[in-house]
């Protein structure tokens, strides 16, 4: 279904409570009606779970907010930072996505319902998902190209260099990244558990807005992997 973008004019009436939590902040004039939820799908940290709508729940540049002070004034975002118990730790507004991460990665099957619920009425009721004047807070390709770069040679590879691993950045696209492995790294059995719980909590904890990071590798090309499973 198509939506329709409605102005301040014919949004929904906010209560005074509603109104005053704005902040003094400038609304988004651009407000969506008539798009519908299609898909949700955890991420590969699995603690970041998208919510994709049928057509655009934002225009313009992606917004990010990092934490509960960074979100007042964006209704949506304040509402998803004060779900009692779900703990999200950061929201991203872009085009047809919204990205909610949270401190844990566990009970996503009753959590993901909440924040849905809240996304779900927003749009039924034509409500802004963000403040227009809210700061993007998104670094460029450049800014996270330069901190992963960084972050491979001062902290990450030296880690993995015992195991005769590496680890190299081959390309930045918006907010997701594209690595290599190898050395020891290429091939080796435990080498999506040294990415997923080791590299990606480093460079999540300095660039929280990254989206995927992936592993590009011609893992079967390995030649001399840290630990190869035993073929059965």
């Amino acid at each position: 279904m198509r939506q329709r973008l409605c102005t301040d004019e014919d949004s929904p009436k906010r209560a005074p409570s509603q109104a005053a939590s704005t902040h003094g902040r400038r609304q988004s004039t651009l407000c969506f009606r008539g798009t519908d939820m299609i898909n949700t799908r955890l991420a590969s940290n699995f603690a970041t779970c998208r919510f994709k709508f049928s057509d655009k729940v934002h225009e313009g540049e992606a917004k990010f907010f990092r934490n509960k002070d960074e979100a007042k004034g964006s209704l949506i975002p304040e509402k998803l930072f004060n779900l009692e118990g779900v703990g999200v730790s950061s929201v991203k507004i872009e085009g047809e996505q919204v990205s909610v991460t949270r401190s844990s990665s566990e009970d996503w099957h009753i959590h993901s319902k909440s924040i849905a619920s809240v996304l779900n009425e927003a749009i039924d009721k034509g409500e802004c998902f963000c403040s227009a004047d809210a700061p993007a807070n998104m670094r460029s390709v450049k800014e996270i190209k330069a901190i992963v770069e960084d972050l491979l040679e001062s902290q990450i590879n030296p880690s993995i260099a015992s195991h005769g691993g590496e680890i190299t950045l081959i390309d930045v696209k918006g907010t997701t990244i594209y690595v290599k492995l190898g050395g020891g790294c290429q091939g080796c059995g435990m080498a999506s558990v040294t990415l997923k719980q080791g590299v990606e909590g480093v460079l999540r904890d300095a660039v929280p807005e990254l989206d995927e990071i992936l592993d590009v590798t011609d893992h079967a090309g390995g030649e001399n992997p840290y630990y190869a499973p035993s073929k059965k």
